[in-house]
């Protein structure tokens, strides 16, 4: 019995393998006298970038038309990027740090009809939820839920009376889509295509 005993002692000790265990990890035996790597921390997945999917919230499905390349053009066309039919145009506004000034972005029909549009500015792609929307300085929502042409002005720092404030350095959107003031699709054509712009100034 002392033998086995010495035997299994020495195996317990037996040096770990020579692939580091990370901090605050640490090798340990277990049960069947196995050595392995306990407490290691979980491996936190990098940000995709480039307007994927946001690591926090996205409410985009996979029929979402993206416009992630929108910043500081004036003359963007929605059938360029895919079709926008009864799907959500999520278009990516993102300030550089060190932007100043204001802008004006302005987005109508492009060969196609003129059909009401629901928009709104907010940090969630996809997302139309008023009480997360961008606000003005009386608080109200930066939305529009009644115009075939939504506009919006959005300027550096902090939000004024008619102008969306937003943060150089952090990502927005712009979501629209084609739909009535009930929430109910309208788009009776194969694309309702748009054409407008997120300039920078």
């Amino acid at each position: 019995m002392l033998a086995i005993a010495f035997v299994v002692g020495l195996a317990l000790a037996a040096p770990p393998p020579a692939v580091d265990c990370p901090a605050p990890a640490v090798w340990s035996v277990t049960a069947t006298n196995t050595l392995v790597c306990a407490g290691v921390p979980p491996v936190t997945p990098p940000d995709p970038g480039g307007g994927g999917t946001d690591p926090v919230t996205d409410e985009c499905t996979s029929s979402a038309l993206r416009i992630n390349d929108g910043w500081g053009k004036e003359a963007i066309e929605t059938s360029r990027y895919g079709t926008f039919k009864d799907n959500v145009l999520a278009i990516k506004v993102a300030p550089p740090v060190g932007w100043t000034g204001d802008a004006y972005a302005s987005w109508v029909e492009y060969q196609a009809g003129p059909f009401n549009r629901v928009a709104i500015m907010t940090t969630i792609p996809c997302s139309f939820d008023k009480s997360k929307a961008l606000k003005y300085s009386g608080g109200q929502p930066v939305f529009s839920g009644n115009s075939n042409r939504p506009a919006f002005r959005y300027r550096a720092g902090a939000a004024a009376s008619g102008d969306a404030g937003l943060t150089p350095g952090n990502v927005y959107y712009l979501n629209i889509k084609n739909a009535n003031p009930d929430g109910s699709p309208n788009c009776s054509v194969s694309n309702c295509s748009m054409r407008g712009g997120v300039p920078s100034n």
